[in-house]
């Protein structure tokens, strides 16, 4: 039907924008997301119909609110298009690119995470760079010199990634010296974990090919498991993030051997 995609993609653009608003907002009416995004309340009504039911907000009084985002499944380009406002990925990004060199061989995972890092990535000269996302491949070859490998398998359309036993069997052919990794959920008492069975077990095959991994997660994540383990703490070489360790959780890293790398430290 003419003129289909770019009506689909202003519904998309129109839902994500809902979405950011109730992510600062907490709880808005429907009146003042109306307001906020330009477009009549009927057609607002009908946009948190249809993220509801994707499960993304819950409607409520008169208004929405976001379902808790760490429980989510969120789709891929929803994700990206948040990547310019969130400053504590970028410093992440900015504390691990002293892990890097010329002419290493890189993992990065399929995570909006490590799209972050790819601006690092301009810096150096020979690297290689295995990952298993395809939106990370294309900024990788747009963006850096470096030799780009996007391992094989089916694509998930919901998360622009490609993961299980194709994929898995391809990471086995690789080596690499750093994998850099991201996770739903770190606790350090049990690792990383993942809310999909083929995100977790890839990770498990880049952490076996990888001489090193530094997982990064987000203060957000710290404390949080979710059902499918990753990566345990004897994986981990390094842990970037920006969180406020407790004693216990300080006391548990340094038992593992993991170092701690922190923005600002």
């Amino acid at each position: 039907m003419k003129g289909a995609g770019k009506v689909l993609s202003s519904v998309e653009e129109r839902r994500n924008e809902i979405c950011r608003h109730l992510a600062i907002a907490h709880f808005l009416s429907v009146g003042e997301l109306a307001r906020r995004v330009g477009f009549s309340i009927a057609t607002v009504k009908r946009d948190l119909a249809g993220l509801e039911q994707q499960g993304f907000v819950r409607r409520e009084h008169g208004g929405a609110v976001l379902v808790e985002q760490a429980k989510l499944d969120v789709p891929y380009f929803m994700k990206m298009a948040r990547t310019s406002e969130e400053r504590d990925k970028d410093a992440l990004a900015g504390v691990v690119q002293h892990l890097i060199h010329d002419d290493m061989t890189l993992i990065l995972d399929s995570s909006t995470t490590c799209l972050h890092v790819i601006q690092q990535l301009t810096k150096f000269k020979g690297l290689h760079i295995i990952t298993n996302g395809v939106a990370t491949a294309a900024l990788l070859a747009e963006r850096t010199n470096a030799e780009v490998c996007i391992l094989g398998g089916v694509v998930s359309t919901h998360h622009q990634t490609v993961n299980g036993a194709k994929a898995y069997n391809d990471m086995l052919s690789y080596n690499a010296d750093l994998a850099i990794l991201s996770c739903r959920g770190f606790d350090a008492r049990v690792g990383a974990t993942e809310i999909s069975e083929g995100e977790a077990i890839l990770k498990q095959a880049m952490r076996r090919q990888a001489a090193e991994v530094a997982l990064l997660a987000t203060a957000e994540k710290n404390r949080k498991r979710f059902v499918y383990q990753s990566l345990s703490c004897s994986d981990l070489n390094c842990l970037v993030t920006d969180a406020d360790l407790s004693p216990e959780d300080l006391s548990l890293l340094e038992s593992s051997g993991i170092d701690l790398l922190q923005p600002g430290a």
